[in-house]
């Protein structure tokens, strides 16, 4: 019976897991990929190699669309592999202990494992992370608590070779973490002009350039997205088999009523910051866009804020950038949250 079980376990380690699903149209995709590999200095080829690694970005920017398409190109590499997914979502359920079991069973190659509490498999984990060589991606952590109860190892206890990935749309949980090194983290941007107007056409009209007349309107759609693939993928579905004067209604209308899919991917940032940062992030939207950061930062500190702790944690959840001049930057669509907000805080500026 013992010799049984081993020839099945040896026959479900060959058996190639299928890939996941990456995206209908991944435009610009292994740009992006190369990208992540070149900055962080990434050899899959290497062995031997013990790493951990982070994406940050803007929700919509595409982090899990990345993450699996790296998972399916290098999974392989590995004796073991696991795809954990929507982590943000079974933490606010309370299902962490579903995760666990994934990647216990990943791990393992048992089936159906009983964990009842988080605990108990934070204590299941230790050894099977320990002694696989893994690739194990954490797809959509916003708590540190999160990536403690699904890697309860400390770096140098992981086998070495194995690869651990981890996105999130906040750059502080990974540091906090203790597992993620500033210099191992890769914070992903938009898409250039020639991928998103490709990406955006192939939604809007199931090919890759405009329809004759339709190149103005087009590239207003282009300036509004940013780059951002949630958005493109968004607007380009809706607008697809639509007349021009569709097409203009909704420029009109974008910034009172941004789609759903869209709202929800921002909100959700904005929704995790505390009142003060709410506020700093208020004043950004209505006033500092393009304004210097430093001068911004004073002035909050004069109105006793701490302005430069709350304009980091901004900056960490990807909500503002900096640019090369030291000016303040936010993307359109995260700015126009403003509008919803504003009842809210705006009274205080009266």
């Amino acid at each position: 019976m013992e010799l049984v079980n081993k020839v099945v376990k040896t026959i479900l380690e060959m058996v190639k897991k299928p890939d996941l699903y990456v995206a209908e149209h991944p435009t610009g995709l292994d740009y992006k990929l190369k990208d992540f590999e070149d900055t962080l200095q990434l050899d899959q080829k290497q062995s031997g190699k013990r790493q951990i690694l982070g994406i940050v970005g803007l929700g919509g920017a595409g982090k899990t669309t990345l993450a699996k398409e790296f998972f399916n190109r290098n999974k392989s590499h590995y004796r073991r592999s696991s795809f954990l997914s929507d982590i943000r979502d079974h933490a606010a359920k309370g299902s962490l202990n579903s995760l666990q079991k994934i990647l216990l069973k990943d791990l393992e190659r048992v089936d159906n494992p009983i964990i009842n509490t988080v605990y108990e498999g934070q204590s299941m984990l230790v050894e099977p992370l320990k002694s696989s060589v893994a690739l194990v991606i954490l797809d959509d952590v916003d708590h540190v608590d999160q990536v403690k109860a699904l890697l309860p190892v400390q770096p140098s206890e992981l086998n070495s070779g194995s690869l651990i990935l981890i996105t999130s749309r906040d750059n502080r949980v990974l540091i906090a973490s203790k597992l993620v090194e500033h210099s191992s983290i890769y914070r992903l941007t938009g898409l250039n002009h020639q991928y998103s107007k490709e990406l955006f056409c192939n939604h809007a009209f199931n090919q890759s350039y405009p329809l004759p007349g339709f190149e103005y309107v087009v590239d207003k759609f282009l300036k509004s997205c940013e780059g951002l693939p949630l958005s493109l993928k968004v607007f380009g579905e809706l607008l697809y088999e639509r007349d021009i004067s569709d097409w203009e209604d909704e420029l009109r209308s974008l910034q009172q009523i941004l789609p759903k899919d869209i709202h929800k991917a921002f909100i959700r940032s904005y929704n995790s910051l505390n009142k003060e940062e709410k506020d700093i992030f208020l004043d950004i939207a209505c006033y500092f866009i393009g304004r210097n950061r430093d001068t911004a930062i004073g002035i909050w500190d004069r109105s006793g804020w701490r302005g430069r702790r709350g304009f980091q944690n901004l900056q960490n959840k990807c909500l503002v950038e900096v640019d090369r001049w030291n000016y303040i930057q936010m993307n359109d669509h995260v700015r126009d949250l403003r509008i919803e907000v504003a009842e809210v805080l705006l009274p205080r500026h009266i």
